[in-house]
C-alpha cells in the first residue's frame, strides 16, 4: 500500500514539474494567460506546496513542532494558491466573457485564501481537538470550495467536449483537441475524487492528515497516477497518441 502510495506522489510531482516548467516556458513564447496560470499552478502547487506539506506532515516528529507547522502551512497555503490558479483558468478557458462565471471566481476564490489560513485549521496543533459547530463549519466550507474546482473543471469540460463531439461528427473539430477536452475533464473529476477522501479522512482527524485506510490509500494512490497521466496527455500530447486518437476518427481528422 505505501509503496503503491510512493510511487503515484513521484509520479505526481515529477508530471507537475516537467508540465509547469513546459507551459511556463510556452508562455515565454506565446504570452498567453492559460499557459502562466497552470504553469505556475503546476510548479506552485503541485511540486513545491505539495513537498512542503508532505514534510510539515511526515516529519512533524523528527522536527521542532513549530517548523513543521510552518512547513506544512506554507505548503497548504501554495497549494490553496493552485486551487485559486484553477478558478481562474477555467474561467478565462470556459468562461471568459460570463458575468456570472467572474462573480463566481471572486467570491470563491477569497473563501479558498481565507480557509488556507492556520485559524481556519483548529486540530492542527491538536490532533484530539473536537472541532465544534464554528469550526466544523468552516473545516467543511474550505474543502467544499477546493472540491468544487474540479466539479466545475468538468463540467465545463464535459459540456464543452459534447459540443465538440457534434462538431467532430461533422469534420469541423479536430479530434486531438476533442480529446484533450475530454483529458482535462478527467483530471479534474480525479481532483475531485482526491480531495473529497482527503477531506473525509481528516474529518476523522487531524487537519495534517489523518491516518487512511488501505481503501483510502489505494483509491488517493491510483487516482493520483491516472490524473498525473491525463494532465501529460492533455497539454503535451505525444506524437504516439495523437495518432492514435486521429487514427480512431480519421474521417474527422483535419
Amino acid at each position: 500500500m505505501l509503496a503503491l502510495l510512493g510511487i503515484s506522489t513521484i509520479a505526481s510531482l515529477v508530471a507537475s514539474a516537467v508540465l509547469g516548467v513546459r507551459l511556463l516556458r510556452l508562455y515565454a513564447r506565446t504570452r498567453q494567460v492559460p499557459e502562466l496560470i497552470m504553469g505556475s499552478a503546476f510548479l506552485g502547487a503541485g511540486v513545491v506546496g505539495y513537498v512542503l506539506m508532505l514534510a510539515g506532515a511526515g516529519a512533524a516528529s523528527q522536527m521542532a513542532a513549530e517548523t513543521a507547522r510552518l512547513l506544512f502551512m506554507i505548503g497548504y497555503g501554495l497549494i490553496s494558491g493552485g486551487v485559486i490558479l484553477t478558478y481562474l483558468f477555467v474561467w478565462r478557458v470556459f468562461r471568459p466573457g460570463s458575468t456570472l462565471a467572474k462573480v463566481f471566481v471572486g467570491i470563491v476564490c477569497p473563501v479558498v485564501a481565507v480557509t488556507a489560513l492556520p485559524s481556519a485549521l483548529p486540530t492542527l496543533d491538536d490532533p484530539g481537538l473536537a472541532m465544534d459547530g464554528t469550526a466544523l463549519f468552516v473545516f467543511w466550507l474550505g474543502h467544499g470550495v477546493r472540491i468544487a474546482c474540479g466539479v466545475w473543471g468538468t463540467l465545463e469540460a464535459g459540456h464543452y467536449h459534447l459540443a465538440m463531439r457534434r462538431r467532430l461528427r461533422l469534420g469541423l473539430a479536430d479530434p486531438v483537441v476533442t480529446n484533450r477536452i475530454a483529458l482535462w475533464g478527467a483530471a479534474s473529476l480525479g481532483g475531485v475524487v482526491i480531495f473529497a477522501s482527503t477531506a473525509i479522512a481528516n474529518a476523522g482527524g487531524s487537519s495534517m492528515g489523518a491516518i487512511m485506510t488501505a481503501g483510502q490509500i489505494v483509491l488517493i494512490s491510483t487516482v493520483t497516477l491516472a490524473v498525473a497521466g491525463c494532465q501529460w496527455l492533455a497539454f503535451f500530447t505525444p506524437r504516439w497518441y495523437r495518432s492514435w486518437i486521429e487514427n480512431r476518427e480519421p474521417q474527422a481528422a483535419i
